[in-house]
């Protein structure tokens, strides 16, 4: 049959099924009158299951003498207990109700927009589309507004392809299965989420939620959750089970709720790859601006920065990457890696983390911000880590950091940490303490294999620069190797550098030893392998004593291979502190080109032998 829609358009409605009688009984429209222009409110199939059972309906409209936009909107249609076939608008669709829990309950549905006009075009205020069942195939030419699609009985999607934005509104918005499958999902614009606390009860809209697997995701714009403080998930997209590849051209941008601006997966299930077009922006919630995968997670790529970020002040665990138990391929960040003033906001993590590459700085806030996390591969900044940190869960394969390391206020701000060995590590700037406890410092439980600093290594008497390793769990044969070697290509001044020493700083490896360090001057510092600096706390005098109570295996002595000091050696003047090169055997140790005489073999020089001109600098060895 045909009608004039309100604004002049010529429209056919034709079905692939039922009688033309039967047809005109289905139709409802806002005026009874043929003669008048009228817009149709209501296809009701589910009152003739038997004539319109798996039919195709076709909405078509073409401008007509007094006008028209060649488009004709449907309120809903209400095919309740029955499967269709392809469903076509040639306009705007706010609902559709269908299915009997068969696979297919509806073949396709292809529509100009959906949601646009709200429930100014049909009879009731229904915003939710129930499909009992699967749908094969989605298509949405211009915007998915306000309005829910939401799959029950294990009914699977089909890919969907929304040409406009996918924007939720006050109370619904979202694509939803219960256990179905969701195929690949595109949008041309923005993924944007809304919602509102109303008389106790919060909504979240403007998510794509699979309760079983999600085949990919691309949006040509931004995923945006809501501004409003309460509605969690907003601007979400899950699935419980795998999630293949998603493409974000824009920002990733958390909201006000918790779990908003988000991407994550269920127990078990993984990312096949993640790539951000512009930011990951935290927002005030919970989670929010989250990339989470509850086990691994491919190739990650985000063009500008990762944490905190436009203005917002974001909420706890906020602008984050996650794969906590499992692990993250590679991870390519553009821009930052930004903490924030709330806890664990700037976050990389996984249990293990093949690589990351960070352009820019990695930055810190006062709590735990700012932080690449996990048994860690390969790390490349190429800016500074300033008041952020680096913790390895495990080991830490190699580090090269293009700019300094500086440590600030927080605890282990500035900080290169592992629970294994470290393999190498470059620093192309400085290392530089902080006033919070193990800022500015490089640890491991396990040994360090080389350390370069190309600036200086910087503390101050109160919170010295540290460095510390305790050496393998188990010595080879007499090498104990904890720090492989050394080269500072400025000064160290107050630096404090410790073999035997697990990362929290206590002594626990008498055997632990370093191979060659070289530095430009040393000022006010002290170099130790296996020695406890006494009741005094300072090396280079007569309490020096080997480590008790840990690792000390025989035949294997604490040794520090050499040192080349091509400048000055001092210490502080008129003060009562002390600083030394310390161990069991000092292999050689030169100052300016002049060679300290020390004895040869462990063991030896047990009075020391004064460095410099503030006579507060000792080279000594230690007993047995």
């Amino acid at each position: 049959m045909t009608y004039t829609d309100v604004d002049g358009d010529l429209v056919n409605v034709s079905t692939s099924k039922g009688s033309a009688a039967a047809l005109a009984v289905a139709l409802t429209f806002n005026d009874p009158n043929p003669q008048h222009a009228r817009q149709l409110q209501l296809v009701n199939f589910a009152g003739n299951p038997g004539a319109f059972g798996g039919t195709d309906l076709i909405v078509s409209a073409r401008r007509g003498p007094t006008g028209g936009d060649g488009r004709a909107n449907v309120g809903a249609i209400d095919a309740t207990n029955l499967n269709l076939g392809a469903v076509v608008i040639d306009g705007d669709l706010v609902q559709i109700d269908a299915g009997t829990g068969a696979a297919t309950a509806v073949r396709s549905l292809a529509v100009q927009s959906m949601g646009v006009f709200g429930t100014s075009t049909e009879l009731g205020t229904n915003l939710v589309s129930g499909i009992n069942g699967g749908v094969s195939r989605v298509s949405i030419k211009g915007d998915f507004r306000g309005v829910a699609l939401t799959l029950t009985n294990g009914g699977s999607l089909g890919p969907v392809t929304i040409g406009g934005s996918f924007r939720g509104g006050a109370t619904v918005g979202g694509i939803t299965t219960d256990a179905g499958n969701i195929g690949q999902v595109t949008i041309g614009g923005d993924l944007v989420g809304s919602g509102l606390s109303f008389m106790g009860l919060t909504f979240s809209t403007g998510v794509i939620q699979s309760g079983g697997k999600l085949a990919g995701l691309t949006v040509g714009g931004s995923v945006i959750g809501s501004d409003f403080d309460l509605p969690m998930f907003t601007g979400q997209i899950d699935s419980a089970g795998e999630m293949g590849s998603v493409s974000i051209g824009g920002d990733l941008v958390g909201g006000g709720g918790q779990d908003s601006g988000q991407i994550q997966t269920g127990i078990d299930a993984s990312i096949a790859r993640v790539r951000i077009g512009g930011s990951i922006v935290a927002g005030g919630g919970v989670h929010s601006g989250q990339i989470n995968s509850r086990r691994n997670i491919g190739l990650v790529t985000v063009r500008g920065d990762v944490g905190e970020g436009h203005g917002i002040a974001a909420g706890p665990e906020g602008g984050q990457i996650d794969a906590t138990a499992g692990r993250i391929a590679r991870v390519v960040i553009g821009g930052s890696l930004v903490g924030g003033s709330a806890v664990l906001v700037g976050v990389v993590h996984a249990a293990e983390l093949g690589s990351i590459t960070v352009d820019g700085d990695v930055r810190g806030g006062p709590l735990d911000g700012g932080s690449i996390n996990g048994d860690i591969g390969l790390v490349r900044i190429g800016g500074s880590l300033i008041d952020g940190n680096i913790l390895a869960s495990g080991g830490l394969r190699s580090a090269t950091i293009g700019g300094s390391v500086r440590g600030g206020a927080g605890l282990e701000s500035g900080a290169i940490s592992a629970n294994g060995n470290i393999g190498t590590l470059t620093i192309g700037g400085s290392l530089v303490s902080g006033s919070g406890n193990l800022s500015g410092s490089i640890r491991s439980e396990r040994s360090i294999g080389s350390v370069t600093v190309r600036g200086s290594v910087l503390g101050t008497s109160a919170h010295p620069a540290t460095i510390f390793a305790r050496g393998p769990a188990q010595p080879a044969g007499p090498a104990d190797i904890a720090i492989g070697s050394l080269h500072i290509g400025g000064r160290a001044e107050f630096a404090d550098i410790r073999a035997g020493y697990n990362s929290l700083g206590a002594a626990v490896n008498a055997d632990a030893q370093i191979g060659s360090v070289t530095v430009g001057d040393w000022v006010a510092s002290s170099l130790s392998a296996g020695v406890d600096p006494g009741a005094d706390g300072k090396f280079g005098t007569a309490d020096d004593a080997k480590i008790t109570g840990g690792t000390d295996t025989p035949g294997v002595v604490s040794r520090i291979g050499s040192v080349v000091i091509r400048g000055q050696a001092l210490g502080t003047v008129g003060g009562t502190d002390h600083f030394g090169f310390v161990a069991q055997q000092v292999g050689s140790l030169s100052v300016a080109g002049t060679v300290i005489p020390l004895q040869s073999g462990p063991v030896n020089d047990l009075n020391g032998l004064a460095v410099g001109a503030t006579s507060d600098v000792t080279v000594r060895e230690i007993g047995s």
